[in-house]
């Protein structure tokens, strides 16, 4: 079967979705619900910001996964990258598609929909393309997200806040990933770059989630929960400074040599995928859609979240969080933005 996973980039001078989406929806892609899940189709994180003078945007997917295991290149998925900066935020403007493809042994990427209007831009992962000003690459990386899900899953099933900054679930394992810097897409470089204007990879984006979730931040500031610290604040190797700036693989994978020339790439039109992943900002998909829910969530597109289907769903969530952490957040002495129910 043919798959797709979709991210979705309101990008109206960088109005941006963010992700934070390991495993979901789980009847999919959780190894821990679904015995043979769709890793390849899995996203993991997408990560938008902004340079002095570049938008980078890295899709991370596939993982996490073990330090000893190679990427996964799955011929039968389409990434899709929809970004809108004109009319309706959720009318795509702008679609940025790849899939891979092999020669033999080695993998290739083909990435379409550039915003140059040029040809696909393919060759071998593991390698640096570039046309112009636009540089891509795919390969396998470490994950760059740092959380606690050890702590959010204890505080989900107990209601107290079960965080703790020196967990990191994350640590030690790998992604496979797609780093794409599209060059001619508007950006407004007045605004800081960081989260809630995309999301940097240093950004501990659940916590300042959580803050903006929970939290008065026009009393207590945006950073209240990562001066606490609630949950780690740093991925546990350092970022690369220059592109493509997720840090190299953990671990002695195999397949880091870049080769190939001739790959076969599907030539299918995206209307026959079917879609099994999409992104939503962090704490949304996986944490506030129910478990009845998330599979139809991600059936869904923007277009629908914008009738508000998902409200109550979200609204009822939002509610029991905040009538079970109310106590544990005015422990710690902060002040919540709403009353529960």
């Amino acid at each position: 079967m043919l798959t797709v996973a979709t991210a979705a980039l309101w990008a109206d001078d960088l109005r941006i979705a963010r992700a934070a989406d390991h495993f979901d929806p789980p009847a999919r892609t959780d190894p821990l619900v679904n015995s043979t899940p769709d890793a390849a189709a899995d996203i993991a994180d997408v990560y938008v910001w902004h340079t002095t003078d570049s938008l980078v945007i890295a899709v991370t997917f596939a993982g996490p996964q073990v330090n000893t295991l190679p990427a996964i290149y799955d011929r039968d998925v389409l990434y899709t990258i929809n970004i809108s900066n004109a009319g309706s935020p959720t009318d795509p403007e702008i679609q940025i598609r790849w899939r891979f493809g092999k020669d033999g042994t080695n993998a290739g990427v083909q990435v379409t929909g550039l915003p140059d209007g040029g040809p696909p831009l393919e060759g071998p992962v593991e390698q640096t393309l570039t046309r112009g000003a636009i540089q891509v690459r795919a390969g396998l990386y470490d994950d760059p997200f740092f959380f606690d899900l050890q702590g959010f899953r204890e505080t989900r099933s107990t209601g107290t806040l079960s965080f703790r900054s020196d967990r990191n679930f994350f640590a030690g394992q790998n992604d496979t990933a797609n780093v794409v810097v599209p060059d001619t897409i508007k950006v407004d470089l007045t605004r800081p770059a960081g989260f809630p204007n995309g999301r940097r990879l240093t950004d501990s984006v659940i916590d300042l989630e959580l803050a903006y979730l929970f939290l008065d931040v026009a009393k207590q500031g945006v950073n209240v929960l990562t001066n606490l610290p609630l949950g780690p604040q740093a991925n546990d190797v350092p970022f690369r400074a220059n592109f493509p700036y997720l840090a190299p693989p953990q671990g002695n994978p195999p397949g880091l040599t870049p080769g190939g020339t001739n790959f076969n790439f599907r030539t299918d039109a995206p209307s026959a995928y079917v879609q099994v992943d999409r992104m939503g900002n962090p704490a949304v998909a996986t944490a506030v859609i129910g478990s009845s829910a998330k599979t139809a969530y991600n059936d869904d597109s923007p277009a629908i979240d914008g009738t508000l289907k998902y409200v109550p769903e979200i609204g009822n969530t939002l509610t029991a969080l905040t009538n079970a952490l109310a106590d544990d957040f005015t422990r710690l002495g902060l002040t919540l933005c709403a009353k529960g129910a």
